[in-house]
């Protein structure tokens, strides 16, 4: 069964479509839900990571900031108006 997915996945990557045999369509249609909720997550996942990423680089980037900011001030080189 696992073997048979993992067919369907390597012949939906080729572009292939292979009709299953005889009273394994609705196996074969749930293997393509399933692989298209996959494809669906995967992407999801990506972007979310995509996402945090971007987000903890900001916040690391403001706090370089304010670091400096501080170190000016207690120089004397920056004033708060």
């Amino acid at each position: 069964m696992r073997q048979r997915a993992i067919n369907l996945m390597n012949n939906r990557e080729k572009g292939e479509k292979k009709t299953p045999r005889t009273g394994e369509m609705e196996m074969y249609q749930e293997y393509e839900q399933l692989l298209d909720d996959l494809v669906f997550l995967r992407k999801e996942a990506q972007e979310i990571l995509a996402e945090e990423a971007k987000a903890e680089a900001l916040s690391i980037g403001g706090k370089t900031k304010q670091k400096k900011n501080r170190s000016r001030m207690r120089r004397g080189l920056l004033v708060w108006k």
